[in-house]
């Protein structure tokens, strides 16, 4: 392709995931260009998709900003990584291109104390935690200790009495970059994980989707996986009653000019408990919704405004309520794919949105830690629960992922009857 007057962005990182942002990026007549250290492109499948790519970290500032400089790079975007998003803010303010936050803002996502300090000023409602020194009773366990500075799963335990505890407390400490760990309340399955997401454009927070999570079973050990995503969320009303208002009050006080942000609690009895919040792009591909129910593909509006477009054309409509969408997430067992099937007749089925594949034939699913990888990812959309139900069999009744001996590699499906929308 070549360039001429384009716009080009650098994306960093060059796994599959960044396949979407290559591909709304060229929607938008921009040169597209990734980067990682790997050499070997099969490690960085988006290296192919690229309209260039560069085989550089995305941790060596200097380097990438003095490439940066000679390429004349219009913007920068860090895609799906959390552990990415520092290097984008670093590399922004080495070459003066656009960021949409700050190591301020960074710091309140990864720092769970300082997450629930924020909530707190705002009077967003937060899991209730225990101080290291509370006496506990039998009726405060289980609770569960975590590191106040890692991501997802890292150093996380549930402890159901104080022998358990002393041991949590000290993996947490452990894997702690600076010492600190926090015990909350242990929300178990019977509490719904109920997500929010916003664009902010001008200073403005404007909310684009809410979902509930079904999470697996189980019964293999893997029950904190999150086989479904449902939007909207059924307690998204109660939502908008008890804590829409605090949340946007929240989030106008972070003084953020332009973003994306998710934010995540539990529910219960008509309670919401928040436990974090994010700047990077969704796992669960929410733009798709947002797209379709309020008429904002934030991928593409976080692209423009890396580049440089103000985006006066910003327009939102409140949501449309008919909107119905479920992401079905499929996770591999250990094992080499030998065939995916089922993707013909997927592709017939009206519903289907968007299918993302993580693996291929001939590739190895491997499992080395206690968080199963996913292997795809499809999307429906439909204003009649009942047709997702159906669709949700279809695609259980065609696709697989399969090994020589035609063994299913994938873990455990979403059920229709675990749809409540």
């Amino acid at each position: 392709m070549t360039t001429g007057k384009m716009k080009k962005l650098l994306i960093l990182g060059a796994s599959i995931r960044e396949n979407v942002i290559i591909r709304h990026a060229r929607k938008l007549g921009i040169y597209t260009i990734v980067t990682d250290y790997h050499e070997d492109w099969s490690l960085s499948p988006a290296k192919y998709a690229a309209d260039e790519a560069w085989n550089i970290s995305w941790s060596e500032i200097d380097t990438l900003a003095a490439k940066c400089a000679e390429e004349h790079i219009s913007g920068i975007l860090a895609g799906f990584s959390e552990f990415r998003i520092q290097r984008l803010i670093d590399l922004c303010a080495a070459t003066h291109l656009p960021c949409y936050l700050t190591s301020w803002h960074l710091h309140v996502t990864r720092d769970k104390l300082a997450f629930k300090q924020l909530c707190r000023e705002y009077d967003v409602p937060t899991v209730p935690e225990f101080q290291k020194d509370d006496v506990l009773t039998p009726a405060d366990f289980p609770v569960i200790v975590k590191p106040v500075d890692q991501a997802g799963s890292i150093g996380m335990s549930v402890a159901n009495n104080e022998e358990e505890l002393r041991h949590s407390i000290d993996y947490a400490l452990s894997l702690s970059e600076s010492g600190k760990m926090v015990i909350e309340r242990f929300c178990d399955n019977s509490y719904i994980k109920f997500d929010v997401f916003y664009v902010i454009h001008q200073g403005v927070p404007y909310l684009i989707g809410t979902n509930d999570t079904v999470m697996c079973q189980g019964k293999k050990g893997y029950g904190t996986l999150q086989k479904a995503w449902l939007f909207p969320s059924i307690y998204e009303k109660e939502y908008m009653k008890e804590c829409e208002g605090k949340v946007r009050n929240m989030l106008c006080g972070m003084n953020i000019d332009y973003g994306y942000i998710t934010m995540s609690s539990f529910y219960k009895d008509h309670h919401f408990w928040f436990f974090e919040c994010g700047f990077r792009l969704s796992g669960e591909h929410s733009y798709n919704f947002a797209e379709e129910a309020c008429g904002i593909n934030y991928v593409d509006y976080l692209i423009r405004r890396a580049i440089g477009d103000e985006v006066t054309d910003f327009s939102f409509h409140p949501h449309n309520e008919r909107i119905k969408m479920v992401v079905l997430n499929f996770f591999g067992i250990q094992g080499a794919v030998s065939a995916i099937q089922g993707l013909e007749h997927i592709g017939e089925i009206p519903e289907v949105k968007e299918v993302c594949l993580y693996t291929g034939e001939g590739k190895e699913i491997e499992t080395p830690t206690e968080i199963l990888p996913k292997v795809a990812m499809i999307s429906l959309f439909s204003e009649d629960p009942e047709r997702l139900r159906q669709c949700i069999d279809e695609v259980n009744g065609c696709f697989d992922i399969v090994d020589a001996q035609g063994n299913s590699l994938i873990y455990e499906r979403t059920l229709p009857e675990e749809i409540l929308l």
